[in-house]
């Protein structure tokens, strides 16, 4: 099914970060054991402003060990605990909670695609269920999240984080396209075909939809919008014909002499 799962915030929407970093993650500067903290810089993401007026009791006190303790869990796969570090953070420094929440869901994004590659669907859905809980309002974080329930076999989970992604971004063409596998892995054909409409009129060249709808209409045996389909996607790219060589979803077609001609073009 499809010419690969669109992640396109994953491949297409070039949102990875880069850069080597220490081993927790973390970088700490300007600052001194007292707690005077003149910024956090967070590999991958933006400097933080943490300036203390008063020097602090204990390490655990310090906002900028409790990020970097949290940053550290998280590479554990200790998400709870990264947020119980980060909720008292932002307790210590209540003034600053929207840079920490956002600055804290870039690093569990960061972590959640490492996991991703890694093919740890459960732990990218950790760490995205984390960043959603930070940034509710974020739909490429709902995506994501969507995106890694369905690889890790919750598609009922995926589309209903699907639907919270597009009551954000009703216009988001990549996440009707992505909403489209999960109704696909649940049996729904038609509404998957109708995801998959409302991506072509968002974009009448996304050539990812018109693959998907050809598969769909092949598992159901329909060779003429099998076909008309499937040539549209190789219109508009010209790799979908060598994917669909070996698709299992045009095994009902090949035998067709219509097929044929459109794989050997």
């Amino acid at each position: 099914m499809g010419a690969g799962e669109g992640l396109a915030a994953f491949v297409g929407e070039g949102g990875w970060f880069s850069g080597g970093g220490e081993r927790d993650g973390g970088r700490g500067g300007g600052g001194d054991s007292g707690g005077r903290v003149h910024f956090l810089r967070l590999e991958g993401v933006d400097f933080l402003p943490l300036e203390m007026d008063a020097p602090l009791t204990s390490p655990s006190e310090n906002p900028l060990n409790l990020l970097s303790e949290g940053l550290s869990l998280v590479q554990q796969g200790r998400e709870e605990e990264a947020m119980s570090c980060w909720e008292k953070a932002v307790k210590l420094r209540p003034d600053a909670a929207s840079f920490i929440w956002e600055n804290m869901g870039k690093a569990l994004e960061k972590q959640g695609k490492a996991l991703w590659e890694a093919e740890n669907y459960e732990g990218a859905v950790r760490c995205f269920q984390g960043a959603v809980q930070l940034q509710p309002d974020n739909a490429e974080y709902w995506n994501y999240l969507a995106a890694s329930q369905r690889r890790s076999g919750d598609a009922e989970a995926a589309l209903s984080s699907y639907e919270t992604a597009l009551n954000l971004e009703p216009d988001a063409a990549y996440i009707w396209d992505n909403r489209g596998y999960a109704l696909f892995s649940l049996g729904r054909y038609q509404e998957a075909i109708a995801s998959y409409q409302k991506v072509l009129e968002l974009d009448s060249d996304y050539a990812n939809a018109y693959y998907n709808i050809a598969c769909l209409y092949g598992l159901q045996g329909d060779v003429d919008l099998g076909i008309q389909n499937l040539q549209r996607a190789i219109e508009l790219d010209a790799e979908c014909r060598e994917v669909a060589k070996t698709d299992r979803d045009f095994d009902s077609l090949r035998q067709n002499s219509r097929f044929q001609a459109l794989l050997e073009e």
